[in-house]
């Protein structure tokens, strides 16, 4: 199945040119996070998520500057959807948990390997 994404329901009268240009791929941020639309009840989950992966190292964005920017600038999402599955806060957290374990052993010092 296809990632798609809907920004029709934002409030997009002062979007910027990087605005629509960042919507065209904040479906990717969406699926990472594991959240299917942003509402004014879900902006600190998105937020949290978002710091999370940074904090473990797997940062949503590589430019730290374009993740301040969506993380200030997030309330301009609201109404933005996506296809992607919800996830419960414990599954997210327990799936990037397991991604970074799965890297931590793979490069684990030979010896300390069983």
């Amino acid at each position: 199945m296809a990632l798609t994404y809907d920004y029709r329901d934002c409030f997009v009268s002062d979007w910027t040119k990087e605005d629509y240009s960042l919507a065209n791929n904040f479906a990717w941020t969406m699926m990472g996070i594991g959240i299917q639309k942003v509402t004014a009840k879900n902006l600190k989950e998105i937020s949290f998520r978002m710091r999370f992966l940074n904090k473990i190292g797997y940062p949503v964005y590589i430019n730290p500057t374009l993740q301040e920017y969506v993380l200030k600038y997030l309330d301009k999402f609201i109404g933005y959807k996506t296809n992607v599955g919800e996830e419960k806060r414990f599954k997210f957290i327990r799936r990037w948990t397991k991604a970074l374990e799965r890297d931590l052993e793979e490069v684990s010092h030979p010896m300390l390997q069983e």
